[in-house]
């Protein structure tokens, strides 16, 4: 029993009912750079953060930052279970699970996500996304600036209509092109809800999901009033920001693209 308390990679811990370390299995030395007789007989308050301190108390799980040799801290996840004292409640007993990794990932999903949505919301052109099967499953703000739609007009909605007839096709290869993953760049007719077309210039490109096609990400940029045909290689109006929207959206999917997006041009 000894012999395999000492090689498990969790740590085992035990505290008396005034909350001092009374035992520690030797992984917590991998863990935190404490040798275990560095820590029996303290407190094992003295160990957590302070502003993790609540969440220490009484049986069951909890997570709390815990104290490293090098003074940093790590992410720790317990199962603590209250241990009787001669019929008489007594300390804890339980196990400390190392979670900084997770907690970390966590982290920088959050920090994805926000980003993503800082981008979405203030951008100056239309993003949008949709499912592979052409329904708007995403509006940003300032499609309702660009075509004068409320968002709840469009969304859970096919694109079809709000499409010119005569650019109807070509937008329906892109969406099939997106699906097979590649990227591109083209010139849509839009309409607004005044009735009018909008010539529009879009970038689209895949979204991905645990390494799968899961629809289409695009943005659109309102060129009426200086309408002109795209140029190979005059593509910059917003290829910028859906590559950056496919590399934020992929990292918080965990399929950050391995290389610069490319643009095929449709006339």
């Amino acid at each position: 029993y000894r012999d395999l308390v000492e090689t498990v990679n969790e740590v085992l811990i035990e505290t008396d009912r005034h909350g001092i370390i009374t035992y520690i299995s030797p992984a917590v030395k991998r863990v935190t750079g404490f040798a275990p007789e560095e820590i029996i007989a303290k407190p094992a308050s003295s160990f957590v953060h302070p502003d993790d301190l609540v969440d220490l108390e009484g049986e069951g799980e909890r997570e709390f930052r815990v104290l490293m040799k090098d003074g940093s801290y790590c992410w720790m996840r317990s199962s603590l279970q209250r241990i009787s004292d001669d019929g008489e409640p007594g300390g804890l007993r339980g196990v400390l699970v190392d979670v900084t990794q997770r907690k970390q990932a966590e982290d920088l999903l959050k920090a994805s996500e926000a980003r993503y949505r800082s981008l979405v919301d203030n951008a100056q052109d239309a993003i949008y996304t949709l499912s592979p099967s052409g329904e708007l499953t995403s509006l940003n703000p300032a499609f309702e600036t660009i075509t004068g739609w409320s968002r709840e007009d469009w969304l859970g909605k096919n694109f079809a209509p709000i499409v010119h007839p005569d650019d109807l096709p070509l937008a329906v290869q892109i969406l099939g092109k997106t699906l097979a993953g590649e990227t591109s760049a083209f010139e849509l007719r839009v309409r607004a809800k005044s009735a009018e077309y909008l010539v529009t210039e879009f970038t689209t490109g895949p979204l991905m999901e645990t390494g799968k096609v899961v629809g289409l990400l695009g943005v659109g940029r309102d060129v009426t009033d200086h309408a002109t045909s795209l140029c190979v290689g005059d593509v910059s109006f917003s290829d910028e920001l859906l590559g950056e929207l496919l590399l934020v959206r992929g990292r918080e999917r965990g399929d950050e693209p391995k290389m610069r997006v490319r643009f095929e041009l449709h006339a």
